[in-house]
């Protein structure tokens, strides 16, 4: 398989530097819990010349879902009020309304729902 986190790396240390394989490793460092490379890695993406759109939607949901980390979920709410039409768009509503349900922050989880509930009206 190419995709894999030792081909992936092998790559990128050989010199390939496009967005699509480090957008490849960056995912597979956050699926290993080192947030801290792929932060990196997203943002050298963001700075990229030649960036798909899939790859900045990817690259930007990550480093604003980051932030809640750091209990500032502004970046994600203007995520989401921004990029509107990005694939990442559920999982990012999802994430906020969990981070305002985990900080015990009734009130903007609330308004989370009622500011979002349309983007789940065709969800079974």
């Amino acid at each position: 398989d190419l995709n894999t986190f030792p081909t992936l790396r092998a790559q990128f240390e050989s010199g390939d530097q496009s967005s699509e394989t480090i957008s490849l490793l960056a995912s597979k460092y956050a699926e290993q819990g080192e947030d801290s490379i792929a932060i990196i890695l997203y943002g050298n993406i963001l700075k990229s010349k030649n960036l798909s759109l899939s790859s900045f939607w990817k690259a930007k949901y990550f480093l604003s879902s980051q932030k809640l980390k750091e209990d500032n979920p502004d970046e994600l709410e203007q995520y989401i009020i921004t990029y509107a039409e990005s694939p990442y768009i559920k999982e990012a509503v999802n994430k906020l309304i969990r981070y305002f349900q985990e900080t015990k922050n009734k009130e903007k989880e609330l308004e989370c729902w009622n500011n979002y509930i349309h983007l789940f009206t065709n969800d079974p």
